[in-house]
Order: C-alpha cells, then sequence, then structure tokens
C-alpha cells in the first residue's frame, strides 16, 4: 500500500475521459490509510480543478468524507477564492443545519 503523501499526490489529478473510478479508489484507499485529514487540501483541490464538474458521484464521496473533518477553514477559503459547484453545496448542507457561520465567520 502508498503512504499517506502518495495518495494525496495522486488524489488530483483529472479524470480520464470523465472517468473517475480511479480517484474513488484512492479516496477509500486515504481513508484507510488512518490519516483523511492529511488530504483535505488534495481533496479540496478536486473541486478546485473541477469546479463545474460533479464527479459522476465520487465528489460526493469527497464530500461526505469532508464533513467528518476539521474542513470549514479550507471551504472558506475556496468560497471567498474560487467557489465551485461543490463548494457552493457544502455550503447549502451547512446552512440546512440551521447554522448561521462558518469557520467563524457569518454566511
Amino acid at each position: 500500500m502508498r503512504n499517506a503523501s502518495s495518495k494525496r499526490n495522486n488524489i488530483g489529478y483529472r479524470s480520464d475521459n470523465g472517468n473517475w473510478l480511479r480517484l474513488d479508489e484512492l479516496i477509500t484507499e486515504l481513508w484507510e490509510s488512518g490519516r483523511p485529514e492529511s488530504g483535505i487540501d488534495a481533496l479540496f483541490g478536486v473541486f478546485e480543478k473541477n469546479p463545474t464538474d460533479d464527479g459522476s458521484g465520487v465528489f460526493r464521496t469527497i464530500l461526505h468524507g469532508l464533513e467528518i473533518l476539521e474542513y470549514e477553514h479550507k471551504l472558506y477559503d475556496l468560497l471567498m477564492d474560487k467557489p465551485s459547484h461543490m463548494t457552493i453545496t457544502m455550503l447549502k448542507r451547512i446552512e440546512n443545519t440551521d447554522s448561521d457561520t462558518i469557520a467563524g465567520k457569518s454566511i
């Protein structure tokens, strides 16, 4: 099995003609490494590199995984700098919990 650093580096790729299965495998490996928080930047990087794509459902796997980590500061920064379909979806999910803040800032 590859180390966590190798997994993070591989996660940042683009799809092969819309085929996101390899990314799905890499995400699973990252979680199985026991250190998924080490991949937060790489996972959000997928959203940055594919701002209008949903990854054929694979991006939802990323979204659900990120939601169990400390992700709000990174999400806030991306929303301010380079919003994407998936980061906006994440913001809406936070709003649906009746929260009025993200990373300590008003929504």
